[in-house]
C-alpha cells in the first residue's frame, strides 16, 4: 500500500483554494501564477512542492475533477474558455 504523502495531507484545503483562486479568478496557469499563489500560500520551505502540486492539479483538472476542488461547471467552463489545453 502507498503511504499517503503527508504535504497533501498537510495543504489539502491550501491547494483546493489556490485551485478556487486560479479558476474563479479567472487566471492564467502559468508559472509565475502558481509560483506567486504558492509563496502567499504557505511558508517558504513548503513553497516548491506546493507549487508542484498546484501546477499538477491544474492540468489534471477537468469536469470529472470538480467537486473535489469545489468548484462548478459554469466556473471551469469560464476559465477553460480563456486557458483552453
Amino acid at each position: 500500500m502507498v503511504e499517503p504523502d503527508p504535504l497533501k495531507i498537510r495543504y489539502h484545503e491550501a491547494l483546493i483554494e489556490a485551485v478556487q483562486s486560479i479558476v474563479k479568478g479567472l487566471l492564467a496557469p502559468a508559472e509565475a501564477v502558481i509560483q506567486q499563489i504558492s509563496l502567499e500560500t504557505v511558508p517558504r520551505n513548503d513553497h516548491t512542492v506546493f507549487a508542484l502540486l498546484l501546477s499538477e492539479a491544474l492540468q489534471h483538472l477537468h469536469e470529472g475533477r470538480l467537486a473535489r476542488y469545489r468548484l462548478k461547471r459554469s466556473e471551469y467552463a469560464a476559465w477553460r474558455k480563456l486557458y483552453p489545453r
